[in-house]
């Protein structure tokens, strides 16, 4: 019996132990004093935790009776306002659907940031759900009393410095705080966030999950839904935003809706094409990138791997106000590619995220070369049965995404590698291999030692993991495209 009772106990610490690391921090080694560094990069799954008391130390919460005259908020127990139900994170406040009375907020308290990502999951529940970026500990980012008034469009919102995304119950995205006015907002729902029938209470009665990405770099706000180029809000940031703490935010009653997750990734450089469309979008790529243009990758006829600095106007242009792309002219592997090259930094571990949208050419990410090479060149132009014999790596990677298939080329065992080539529709992958050239889809790239990991739109199935010649060693990460007709391109690049 009291063998019994021990392994009763050991199973309980183990259940205990296992649920404590839900909650993961990427953090260093304490340095030389023993003091540890800020954690920058986070990631939680509410949805896994056993104990509210799991987020003590990385969270504080707040609660604001009232922002109408000031930011401050009184600091109090988790618990206080905050539960695990249903699946999710939720939030209890008297609450009447304002903006700006009984808010509770939950601030990551590890780190503040400037230039990052941040990615939540949530559900509606006719109330008010989102997420608080650049404030201090404590305070909110405006101050107010309506979004809206006959007089004043934009309400009395006066900036704090922060700012609130929410997203509302009939699907609108609603920015409030450091942006033109102190209140932005999309004048349609998201087209993800319902039915055609009964947009709002279909949505909310079924719990569904969506997901926000909002990215910040260099005062550019951009609010992305589940991933879908239709649901995408970008705003330039007033002067007076200058970064600091993540909170998630709201009031409800502890409705069907909630929080599932949250991840924060500070990063090098982000940029999202849609923001900068314009007259100056040439100009504004210049401070950051050069162009290249490789007529052939054949050493017998061309210039092996070396290319052709070129006018990124004049091969670069943006579709739609939402999409960058060059038009080569060609489909090839080996000929008409164009290169567009993050020059601020080289890089050899890293974790670089690209979206774009797809047509009949090819397009993707290129790293580990110097300025103006190519990740490869050939003996023979490369054609359908020739990629293994003709190829040769000189370092670098480009890893293409063409129609439904994802192509590893250069420094890759065999210089060549499919990861795969779905066709017909029917696997996890459908929504990639059937959508159309205006969904919007997202491949993440992680290299760390030898090691190459990328996945397709977080869907666990397209994962893959795929080791690197010894002959890669680091350099630069371009963008590559070939046979563009407008109507794919690349939305963003994140490093």
């Amino acid at each position: 019996m009291k063998i019994q009772a021990c392994l009763k106990k050991l199973s309980a610490f183990i259940v205990s132990l296992i649920a404590l690391l839900t909650v993961v921090p990427i953090a260093a080694e304490s340095d030389s004093k023993g003091t540890m560094p800020e954690v920058s990069e986070f990631h939680t799954d509410f949805t896994s935790l056993n104990m509210l008391s799991q987020l003590d130390g990385d969270f504080d919460a707040y609660y604001y009776e009232t922002v109408e005259n000031d930011t401050s908020g009184a600091a109090e127990e988790l618990d206080t306002r905050w539960r695990l139900q249903n699946n999710r994170l939720t939030i209890k406040t008297p609450s009447d659907g304002s903006y700006f009375k009984n808010m509770a907020a939950l601030t990551y308290t590890k780190h503040s940031y400037k230039n990052f990502q941040a990615t939540y999951t949530f559900s509606q529940s006719s109330q008010v759900f989102g997420i608080m970026l650049g404030t201090a500990p404590g305070e909110f980012a405006y101050t107010g009393t309506t979004t809206w008034t006959s007089e004043l469009p934009y309400g009395d919102i006066a900036s704090h410095g922060g700012i609130v995304v929410i997203i509302d119950s009939e699907g609108k995205i609603r920015i409030l705080g450091a942006v033109e006015n102190g209140y932005q907002r999309t004048t349609e729902g998201i087209a993800t966030f319902g039915t055609a029938t009964d947009e709002v209470k279909e949505n909310v009665a079924a719990g569904k999950n969506h997901t926000v990405c909002i990215t910040v770099s260099d005062s550019v706000l951009t609010v992305v839904i589940d991933g879908m180029a239709d649901n995408k809000k970008t705003v330039a940031l007033t002067g007076d935003y200058d970064g600091g703490y993540i909170s998630l935010v709201g009031n409800s009653m502890w409705a069907s809706g909630g929080f599932g997750s949250l991840e924060i990734k500070e990063f090098d450089f982000s940029i999202d094409f849609a923001a900068i469309a314009g007259g100056d979008y040439a100009e504004k790529l210049s401070e950051h990138f050069d162009a290249y243009y490789f007529q052939s990758l054949t050493k017998a006829s061309g210039n092996g791997n070396t290319g052709t600095p070129v006018s990124l106007a004049s091969q670069w242009k943006i579709a739609d106000n939402t999409r960058l792309y060059a038009n080569t002219g060609k489909y090839s592997y080996s000929e008409g590619l164009a290169a567009l090259t993050y020059r601020d930094k080289e890089y050899k571990d890293f974790e670089a995220t690209f979206t774009f949208s797809k047509n009949g050419g090819f397009r993707g990410l290129m790293f580990g070369t110097k300025q103006g090479e190519f990740a490869y060149d050939t003996t023979e132009p490369l054609s359908s049965g020739s990629y293994m014999v003709s190829l040769e790596s000189r370092g670098g990677v480009f890893v293409s995404v063409n129609d439904n298939k994802i192509r590893i080329y250069g420094a890759v065992p065999g210089g060549s590698i499919y990861v795969y080539d779905k066709q017909d529709g029917t696997s996890e992958l459908k929504d990639f291999v059937n959508a159309s050239n205006k969904t919007l889809h997202t491949l993440k790239i992680t290299v760390s030692g030898k090691r190459l990991t990328g996945i397709l739109d977080g869907i666990e199935a397209s994962e893959f993991v795929i080791p690197l010649t010894e002959d890669y060693s680091g350099g630069y990460i371009s963008l590559v495209e070939s046979y563009n007709q407008t109507s794919g391109g690349f939305g963003g690049l994140t490093i």
